[in-house]
């Protein structure tokens, strides 16, 4: 038995999961996946979100109308791949700590939940600069394989 071919098949791949590949180097297949697995995962959280603010005990119009319009941003990310819609989904952290900051920490978190949820949005905010670098060099990205890219 193979481990590296196995590995490489179902966990990383060229194409599917170009996470450590720069912008400038990447084809519009890897892009398109990336944004594809990015779209999904904000799209999930997001949705989540919004019905936890729909419930009544923790109500928010302001986070509504934002989840709802990130919901939608993330939605022309995924079809378009532009650059603004990148920018508004990639504030999504920056938006979740000032949430944060203006409205406290749920009290029923311990100091270890503060630390995660810290961690987590500095990755996200991470990561949210790679997707907008994907987004600006979207148009000229060539298609094909990775080797043709150069």
């Amino acid at each position: 038995m193979n481990w590296e071919k196995l590995f490489k098949r179902y966990i990383w791949d060229d194409d599917r999961t170009p996470y450590f590949v720069s912008p400038a180097k990447m084809t519009r297949k890897q892009a398109d996946y990336e944004i594809f697995a990015y779209t999904i995962f904000l799209g999930s959280l997001f949705t989540i979100l919004c019905l936890v603010a729909l419930s009544p005990a923790t109500r928010s119009d302001a986070a509504l109308l934002y989840l709802f319009t990130a919901i939608v941003a993330t939605i022309v990310l995924g079809f378009t791949k532009h650059v603004y819609a990148a920018y508004y989904t990639g504030a999504a952290p920056a938006v979740l700590s000032a949430y944060l900051m203006l409205y406290g920490f749920p009290a029923n978190l311990a100091a270890i939940d503060h630390f995660v949820l810290i961690v987590f949005a500095l990755v996200w905010l991470r990561y949210g600069f790679r997707v907008v670098g994907i987004a600006k060099a979207y148009a000229g990205m060539p298609e094909g394989n990775p080797d043709e890219a150069g």
